[in-house]
This record gives structure tokens, C-alpha cells and sequence, in this order.
């Protein structure tokens, strides 16, 4: 059994404002509004029985891209008939997703929770540590890097449980 949602989009941003410059000593003005530079959206499934999650990143949140992370985890446990526990998302009742359940012979099952109770999808409590640990008022400055701080997060996860404890640097 897993329990999967969507993080996203996390994003890099531009900050704009005053900075001093050490060469010239004068101040640079930018523009003040943040600009988003790139958006990533994080697919996870999240397993009680292991205590481990499980993830893949997209550019976009759409239905593709949430049967290409069925597939993905399907493969992954091959073995195993899977139930995902998941929200109402229109993503995740559309025709190609539907499709995709009927050709792979039932091995996938799709879990429908109530709407409005997002506190049952045991991977939001993942995701707010993730924002509380990692995201909440950083300032990557690549998709590189916010992606391999991310990916550093979940493997301390992984390996320590809720016990993560770990300095991102950011």
C-alpha cells in the first residue's frame, strides 16, 4: 500500500532588492518582484510498511505525468498488486490514467480518499517536513541544487525515518 500525492511546484527563484558590491562599493538596485525562474514537481509515494519513500520529478503535474509515475512504480514492485491511496485530483481521474489501469491487467488500484480530508493521505505529513526542512525560505540558486537537496532529504528519510536531522545547507 502507498500513499501518493504531488509537491509542487517548487521553484528557483530571483530575488530582487539592494546588494553591495565589493569591488565598487555601490550599491545595484534590481527589480524587487521575485521572479520564478523554473518550476519541478515532485511525484511520491510513501510506503507505512517500509517507512520509505518513494519519488520521481516532473516539469509539469499533469495526468501524463501521473500515469508515467504509476507505470514507474508498478515496475519498481512488479511482484506485488499495488493500492495507492490518493486524492480527488482531477489528475488522477482522467481518461489516460483510466486507460492505463485497464490495460495493465489490475495490478495497479487506485484508493480514493474523502474530499476535503487531505490529513488521510499519510504522505502530506512527509511533505510538511520536507517544506519545513528543506524549502521554507530557501534560496537555491540552480534547479540542480534544489533538486539534490531534495533528493539528500528523502534518502535521510529513508534512512532515518522522521529522524532526518539533517543540515541541507541552503
Amino acid at each position: 500500500m502507498f500513499f501518493e500525492d504531488e509537491k509542487g511546484p517548487m521553484v528557483v527563484k530571483r530575488y530582487g532588492g539592494s546588494m553591495w558590491t565589493r569591488k565598487k562599493m555601490i550599491i545595484i538596485r534590481a527589480n524587487q518582484r521575485i521572479r520564478v525562474r523554473k518550476k519541478l514537481h515532485l511525484f511520491a509515494a510513501y510506503s507505512p510498511h517500509t517507512d520509505r519513500i518513494f519519488y520521481r520529478f516532473y516539469f509539469e503535474a499533469k495526468s501524463l505525468q501521473f500515469r508515467d509515475f504509476l507505470s514507474w512504480l508498478e515496475r519498481k514492485f512488479e511482484d506485488d498488486k499495488l493500492y495507492v491511496v490518493l486524492d480527488n485530483t482531477k489528475t488522477h481521474k482522467a481518461k489516460i490514467v483510466k486507460e492505463y489501469l485497464s490495460e495493465n491487467g489490475g495490478a495497479v488500484e487506485l484508493v480514493f480518499l474523502p474530499k476535503g480530508a487531505p490529513e488521510l493521505n499519510e504522505i502530506e505529513n512527509k511533505f510538511s517536513l520536507l517544506q519545513k526542512e528543506v524549502l521554507n525560505n530557501s534560496n537555491f540558486r540552480s534547479m540542480k541544487q534544489l533538486k539534490m537537496t531534495v533528493v539528500k532529504w528523502i534518502s535521510a528519510y529513508n534512512r532515518n525515518g522522521e529522524r532526518t536531522y539533517v543540515t541541507m545547507g541552503h
